[in-house]
């Protein structure tokens, strides 16, 4: 799974051009996308990054638990992740978007094909800690050593 390439973009052009840049390239964005794909598609990034404050403001308004981007597509036409949100926030290790998402109803057990292969959020969350250690190993491996956390 990964990030759609306008998603991908949004990021660079953020990085690039610190946050105002990123703001206005993300404005552009949307004035592209209809209203009902940019709720859930708004809401299904904060699933993504964990932000179950955007979560909880756009479920009311109509953003799904269950929802996905109509005209997503394997790449994300819309700059939005084209999977359900549950994916999202188990691709990326949310563990309070995943409690978020299964209290207000998500379907544990939702489908998505990616052509190859079947994947369910325990699928996903299961990739993205073989990925994590994965990266522990390389970064070990290379002699890397733990920072000062407190």
């Amino acid at each position: 799974m990964r990030l759609p390439p306008k998603t991908l973009t949004i990021f660079c052009i953020a990085a690039a051009l610190g946050a105002l840049g990123g703001l206005i390239a993300f404005r552009i964005l949307l004035s592209f996308t209809p209203p009902g794909e940019r709720l859930q598609g708004t809401f299904t990034e904060a699933c993504l990054w964990g932000d179950t404050q955007t979560m909880a403001r756009l479920w009311p308004a109509g953003a799904s638990p269950n929802g996905r981007i109509l005209d997503g597509g394997p790449e994300g036409p819309t700059g939005y992740p084209p999977d359900p949100p549950l994916h999202q926030a188990a691709q990326f290790g949310s563990a309070n978007a995943v409690q978020w998402l299964i209290e207000h109803g998500a379907n544990v057990n939702s489908i998505v094909d990616e052509g190859d292969s079947l994947w369910s959020p325990l699928d996903v969350a299961e990739d993205h800690l073989k990925q994590a250690q994965r990266t522990v190993d390389i970064l070990k491996a290379h002699g890397a050593k733990t920072g000062h956390r407190k």
